[in-house]
């Protein structure tokens, strides 16, 4: 198991200035910071302004704390900290409008399209609730399908593995004798132990899958 507190990740600003990020995780690629497979990062909103373009990735966005308005070419999202991740283009980036008075905080997973493939969902516990180890055990809509379609496609063996992780957004959880606060990241293996809530919990839970090696454009930026 892997566990990364976001307080010991150093911030760095946006490619375009509009704020900080915090890379949490990355999966695999060369050692240079805009080539990836899949990004994990923490990112702190301080102002109105457009989204970084990231060509050739795909996005999904949640908000940790605060509220905001996303403007899409089609239309207008409204998120808080309760809202379910939303999902767009790294060549369609929004333009964002704060809510309120104090910065946003959001959890961000982005992904190298044609190389992995991925999905975000929050997830509230009661005292005592077991995370859920995969995808399909959860009723939710299309979940189990998509990972299933992803597995079919996916050729047998092949290397890297999915990955399986959670973000505490409030609360704390208790996994393996160790208490796991907000702010932590926690990337699973599959013999590990899945954690259980301190109290009421609120996280959001990521599964990234590999899928067919193709020729594909890399990620043009880390912002």
């Amino acid at each position: 198991m892997i566990r990364i507190d976001s307080h010991d990740c150093r911030p760095v600003p946006w490619l375009n200035g509009g704020g900080l990020t915090r890379e949490l995780a990355r999966g695999p690629g060369s050692a240079a910071q805009a080539d990836f497979g899949w990004r994990l990062s923490l990112a702190d909103i301080e102002r109105d302004g457009p989204f970084s373009s990231m060509a050739g990735c795909d996005r999904s966005f949640a908000l940790v704390d605060g509220a905001i308005s996303l403007e899409f070419n089609d239309g207008r999202v409204a998120l808080d900290a309760r809202s379910d991740p939303v999902q767009f283009a790294g060549e369609a980036p929004p333009m964002a409008e704060l809510r309120g008075d104090s910065i946003c905080r959001a959890f961000n997973l982005i992904l190298a399209r044609g190389r992995w493939t991925g999905r975000m969902r929050r997830v509230r516990l009661a005292d005592g609730q077991l995370l859920a180890p995969d995808w399909e055990s959860v009723n939710q809509a299309g979940g189990g399908a998509w990972a299933q379609s992803v597995r079919a496609a996916t050729p047998a063996g092949n290397d890297p593995q999915p990955v399986h992780g959670c973000f505490v957004c409030r609360g704390r959880l208790m996994v393996q004798g160790t208490q796991v606060e907000a702010g932590e990241y926690l990337q699973f293996g599959p013999a590990d132990a899945m954690p259980s809530a301190i109290g009421t919990v609120s996280l959001l839970q990521i599964l990234i899958m590999p899928i067919a090696a193709r020729p594909d454009t890399a990620p043009s930026s880390a912002g």
